[in-house]
Order: structure tokens, then C-alpha cells, then sequence
């Protein structure tokens, strides 16, 4: 099993310490990347500006609950602090800077925990930094600020590997970045993982070293004053995410013969294991697919009617699958009929004509109620704008006068249909598609937000709620705020905790509908604990950034547990 502890500490109690703007949302976005199923995916645990009893017992849970099969990685990011004897320290919210030995966390602290864990496999990422304006002053024994590997005492252990930023000053760890400040270190460890970058050699897996040797380089590129540090005492390679984005494979030589032959019976042969590996969905799919398809155009008709049999074959796949997913993201509401009994069943009483009629009118009639009944409210509000919070357990609509949507549609997850329907709409949206598959930028991540509201919106060719879901969850991992706050809502029905998670992390980046979306999680017990206290607060807190259905839930909400105030 994954497992992750991400520590984050950017605000401090001692005034002399100064304030972080990046550790909170590297972390988060960290914590983003490493829960995605297609990465780890991580069992994640995270702290941001905690106190250093918090921190430690938090530590020392985490490396002593693992088994021997698990593979742990703790990432600290913050503020970094040597004493008189050169030992390196971990600042934590409530850190005195005079007494860093009793309100500090220790790094051999840290590594003591780690040697005696069970796991075979940790690893220790350290993102720890110095201000020019905290290290003013300070006398170092090592004669250096830099932190090193070697800090942590002991090799860190067996089975222990080390990466540390090694920065020196605040300017050389944060740097602005797509308009705002970032940690160079986590920046180019979250770039390196989530854009596949790091998988050098196109295993589909991305190791220890294939990260470090990335971060290391791209550090290099932007110039010196900030090299990374390695204490590998790991046996073997330690794969610690696999690729997001895996490379295609080229067909092996021999099959590429086989298509390229002048022979049209060795081409016309080549179909069939073509379309199986095209079927298996393998690295190579696409340029079997591309192989495939070139034959299916062969100036041989007896080659491309061979070639058009597998590539009908697979389309009709293709099509079945579609038609199921179909299925799921669209129910149709009207009422189907019971089945039809066994034939010659007794015929019952019979009717005259009058009576006949005044049942086929009463059954008009009753049927025409269901309708109305069942029939979408076409006054509910989506993703325009204003509410999608969804009703709590009691109350259907807020104080501010806007309807909740109870429900979002079932979100049926990826397929055949989510891969043609994106397809089609690379006709209709061609800027938005080709922005958002551009690059890793906030720029990119905002049109990826604006195609995913298209989809759900049905403005174009079709309706999916599925791609909008995953066109949102992209740009939430890009660091689109509002986006997060989508996906969770999208998700909830079907996914409670990762639900709470998105919704946490649009919250944290100080998202209005994010916080009250948080707040109907603790309401409804939705990837958390009912807490109705938890609720409140993070209502009145959606409210407060400028989201009104928050404020109406709040007041409902203070209402039911008999409190006037916010």
C-alpha cells in the first residue's frame, strides 16, 4: 500500500519568523496529484500550519502503523533552522526561535522514526527553506545554511532514501510561477510526475532517481544557488508513482515489416494481430490503431477489406460500450411496462364499453401526474452559476431564495463514449480543447474549466456530465480553485471521500462555493464525520468569501441547533 504524509508549515506565532506563501498550496496540490488513482494512488494524510506536538505524534503514527509491504513518503515543506551544533530542525507553527531544540521537530527525530518503521521502502522529501531576512544574523557552525542528506544522521537508516531542496535563501525556494508563488523544489516534483516528464525511460513507472535526476536538471536550467541532495539507502529501484501520461510504445520491428511488406497476403495477415492489440489496450494501441487504419486504406482491395472487417469489429466494441455507459449517464425516467405474463392467463372480469373508457382516461390521467412528477426541475440551477450546493438532509431550499439541485447525475466514470464525445467536440470547441491540452498552466486549467461547464451544460454537440467531471478534476489539479469545487459536487453520489477532498482543497484556496460544499459534507456525513458544528463553520465561511447559498444553509443550519450567530 501508498501511503503519504505531507507536513506544510507557512505562518508562524514568532513574529521573527518570516511567513511562507507557498508550502499550504504546494502541499495541497501534491496531495492532489498523489491521490489520482492513475498516479498511486496515496493513501494521503495531511498537516498544514500545525503545532510541533501535532506534528511529531503525527510522525511517529505514521511510521509506526506501516506494514512490510508499504511504501511511505513524507514530505515536509516549510522552514528549515540549524543551531549552534549544526543540527537541522523542522519549524512548526509554534516553533520559538531560541529554543529550537524543545519546539522544533529534530530531523534525527525524524529519521529515528523512520529506521524503526516496518516498511521496507521510505522516503523522505524535504522542501525545507531559509529567508534571507530569518538567517540574517545567525551563526552556523557547519559554516553553511545548506541542508543536506547527511542532517539526518545515520544514513537515514536501511531502506530510508533522502531528497532535500538544499535551499539557502527564501528567493531560491519560492519563486512566482503562473502568477503565484511556488516552491521551485515541489514545483518541478509535482511537474515531473503529473506530465510523465520523469519517466525517462518509458516504463510507465516513475522511480526515485527519475524524479531527483528531473528536479535536479530543471533546477540546473533556471541557473544556480538552489542544487538538490540524495541519500539513497534503498535496495533496488523504488517506483513512487507511475506515469499520468505514458508514452506509446513504437510496434516491434517485425510487425512493422509485416505492414510495410509488398506482399499483400503478409500486409492482409497483419490485420488480425493488429486488432488485437488494439483490443488489449496496451502502450501500443495507438500505433497498432494508426497501422491498422493505414491497411484499411490499402491500394489492395483485398488487403483493405481485411483491414475494414477488424476495424468494423472494433468499432462495434466500441459502440456497445458506448451504449452502456449511455445508459448510465442518461436513466430514462418514463416507467417501463411489467414484463408480459405467461401465455393463456386467466382472462379476469370482464368491462363494457362505458366502464373501459373511464379506466383508459383515469390511467391518461394518472400517468400524466407521474410525469409531472418525475420531470426534471427545469427552474434548477447548475453550473451557470448560482447553487449547486445540493439540498441537506432538511431543508429543500436555502433561506436565500434559490433552489438547490438535490443530486447531480450519476457520474459513470470513463469509456468509450467520454473518449468519442471529446472527440467530436474538438470540432466544436477546437480552441478550448487544443488550450487545454497545451500545457500544465493556469491558463490551460481555465479552459479546461470552461470546456468542462460546455459539457455539462449541454452547449454543443452533446451533453456528458462524465467528461465534464474529468475536464474539471484536470483543472483542479492545475490549480483551478473553482474547479475543484465542481468535481466535488459531480462526485459526491458516487465518490463521498474523494468528494470531501476536492471540496477541501477549493476551500483552502479560499474558493467561497468550495467551503460551502465542505460545509454540507459535515452536514451530510459525506467523506467525513457528520459534524454540525464543522458544517456551520464552513458554511459561514462560504458565506463570508461571498457564496449566498452558504450564508442561507448557515442560518438554517444555526436555526436547527438553536444558535443566533454565525
Amino acid at each position: 500500500m501508498k501511503r503519504a504524509l505531507i507536513l506544510a508549515t507557512g505562518t508562524y506565532a514568532d513574529s521573527r519568523i518570516t511567513a511562507l506563501k507557498s508550502p499550504v498550496p504546494d502541499a495541497e496540490r501534491l496531495r492532489l496529484l498523489l491521490i489520482r488513482d492513475d498516479v498511486g494512488p496515496y493513501d494521503v494524510t495531511m498537516l498544514s500550519d500545525a503545532g510541533l506536538m501535532a506534528q511529531r505524534v503525527a510522525i511517529e503514527r505514521y511510521f509506526q502503523s506501516a506494514g512490510p509491504d508499504d511504501t511511505l513518503l513524507l514530505f515536509v515543506s516549510g522552514h528549515g533552522d540549524k543551531d549552534a551544533d549544526g543540527d537541522l530542525y523542522f519549524l512548526a507553527q509554534d516553533t520559538d526561535r531560541d529554543l529550537l531544540s524543545s519546539t522544533a521537530i529534530g530531523a534525527h527525530f525524524v529519521s529515528k522514526q523512520a529506521a524503526r518503521s516496518r516498511a521496507k521502502q521510505k522516503v523522505l522529501l524535504i522542501d525545507t527553506c531559509y529567508s534571507g531576512a530569518f538567517a540574517k544574523g545567525h551563526v552556523f557552525k557547519s559554516g553553511s545554511a545548506a541542508i543536506t542528506a547527511e542532517d539526518f544522521g545515520e544514513n537515514g537508516g536501511r531502506g530510508t532514501a533522502i531528497i532535500t531542496a538544499a535551499s539557502s535563501t527564501q528567493l531560491a525556494s519560492e519563486a512566482a510561477a503562473e502568477g503565484r508563488m511556488q516552491s521551485r523544489f515541489t514545483r518541478h516534483l509535482i511537474e515531473g510526475i503529473e506530465t510523465g516528464a520523469a519517466d525517462v525511460n518509458g516504463t510507465g513507472n516513475i522511480t526515485l532517481d527519475e524524479v531527483f535526476d528531473y528536479v535536479r536538471a530543471a533546477l540546473r536550467r533556471e541557473g544556480p544557488g538552489q542544487e538538490p541532495k540524495r541519500l539513497n539507502a534503498i535496495d533496488g529501484d523504488m517506483v513512487i508513482a507511475r506515469n499520468p501520461i505514458p508514452r506509446a510504445v513504437p510496434l516491434a520491428p517485425a510487425m512493422l515489416k509485416r505492414v510495410a511488406s509488398r506482399n499483400w497476403e503478409t500486409r492482409a495477415a497483419a490485420c488480425i494481430p493488429l486488432a488485437e492489440i488494439v483490443r488489449n489496450g496496451d502502450r501500443q494501441r495507438g500505433p497498432a490503431l494508426a497501422a491498422l487504419q493505414s491497411l484499411g486504406e490499402d491500394p489492395d482491395d483485398r488487403v483493405k477489406r481485411r483491414a475494414q472487417v477488424e476495424l468494423t469489429a472494433l468499432a462495434e466494441q466500441d459502440r456497445k460500450k458506448m451504449s452502456f455507459f449511455g445508459d448510465l449517464a442518461k436513466p430514462d425516467p418514463t416507467p417501463k411496462p411489467d414484463p408480459i405474463p405467461d401465455p393463456k392467463p386467466d382472462p379476469g372480469p370482464t368491462f363494457d364499453t362505458a366502464t373501459k373508457i373511464f379506466i383508459g382516461v383515469f390511467a391518461v390521467m394518472v400517468i400524466a401526474l407521474l410525469v409531472m412528477i418525475l420531470r426534471p426541475d427545469k427552474d434548477g440551477e447548475g453550473t451557470d452559476g448560482t447553487d449547486i450546493t445540493g439540498t441537506s438532509t432538511s431543508s429543500t431550499s436555502s433561506s436565500s431564495g434559490g433552489t438547490d439541485t438535490a443530486t447531480p447525475p450519476p457520474v459513470f466514470g470513463t469509456g468509450g463514449e467520454e473518449f468519442a464525445n471529446y472527440i467530436a467536440a474538438s470540432t466544436t470547441y477546437p480552441m478550448l480543447v487544443a488550450a487545454c491540452n497545451k500545457d500544465f498552466t493556469y491558463s490551460a486549467a481555465a479552459s479546461c474549466f470552461e470546456l468542462g461547464k460546455a459539457f455539462e451544460n449541454g452547449e454543443g454537440e452533446t451533453q456528458d456530465f462524465a467528461i465534464a467531471t474529468s475536464l474539471y478534476e484536470k483543472a483542479c489539479y492545475r490549480g483551478h480553485a473553482e474547479a475543484c469545487a465542481y468535481a466535488s459536487f459531480r462526485i459526491r453520489p458516487d465518490k463521498p471521500d474523494r468528494s470531501y477532498l476536492l471540496a477541501d482543497a477549493a476551500c483552502k484556496q479560499d474558493n467561497a462555493r468550495g467551503c460551502g460544499y465542505l460545509g454540507y459534507n459535515y452536514e451530510n456525513g459525506v467523506g467525513a464525520t457528520t459534524n454540525l458544528y464543522s458544517a456551520r463553520d464552513y458554511y459561514n465561511l462560504g458565506c463570508t468569501k461571498g457564496y449566498s447559498t452558504a450564508c442561507g444553509e448557515r442560518d438554517r443550519l444555526n436555526t436547527a441547533m438553536g444558535v443566533t450567530t454565525p
